[in-house]
């Protein structure tokens, strides 16, 4: 079983306009990786840290955030630490989203 690490993640998940060659070279070694079929684990700590740097270096949005954590949850290689509390989480992220999203104040802030 091979262990994730935040950067292979950003690599695969970000995809940078005008990279320089190292880091598209990063992101095709990162795919063949996580696309390989080979059992993978991701750690709880990579999964916080990943939801940080994508929010708060890359930019992401809270929906960005959480199709990335869905679709690593949902893959079919990958055993996730603490599986159950990584869910609520998303769950959790979710669920408040979404009830933001119906505030009219807040509505009204973004509009």
């Amino acid at each position: 079983m091979i262990g994730l690490d935040t950067n292979v993640l950003a690599r695969y998940f970000v995809r940078e306009e005008e990279a320089e060659a190292a880091t598209v070279a990063q992101r095709q070694a990162a795919r063949q990786l996580i696309e390989s079929g080979q059992p993978l684990f991701l750690p709880k700590t990579v999964a916080l840290e990943l939801e940080w740097v994508l929010r708060g270096y890359y930019g992401f949005a809270v929906e960005q955030v959480l199709q990335v954590m869905e679709q690593l949850l949902n893959h079919p290689c990958l055993t996730a630490e603490d599986r159950p509390s990584l869910e609520q989480a998303v769950a959790g992220l979710r669920s408040g989203l979404k009830s933001l999203l119906k505030n009219p104040a807040y509505s009204a802030k973004m509009g």
